[in-house]
């Protein structure tokens, strides 16, 4: 990999991690209006929240032992 490719790399990643925390942010507001639009408890919206990232951590992992 060159060193172009490798800051390219970096930048893409980076900027996936950003919006994933910049979603979490903008989200934990909405809960509570969520639970209430769905007619749901605020527990059900923090699994639905929760489980696809907790379940992105394992995958994550692997990719990067695979990578070094």
């Amino acid at each position: 990999m060159s060193h172009e490719q490798g800051r390219r790399v970096v930048a893409l990643v980076s900027g996936s991690h950003f919006v994933n925390h910049a979603y979490m942010v903008l989200l934990a507001p909405l809960v509570g209006v969520l639970a209430a639009r769905f007619d749901v408890g605020i527990a059900a919206i923090g699994l639905a929240i929760g489980v696809p990232q907790a379940g992105g951590a394992p995958l994550a992992t692997s990719v990067r032992l695979r990578l070094g």
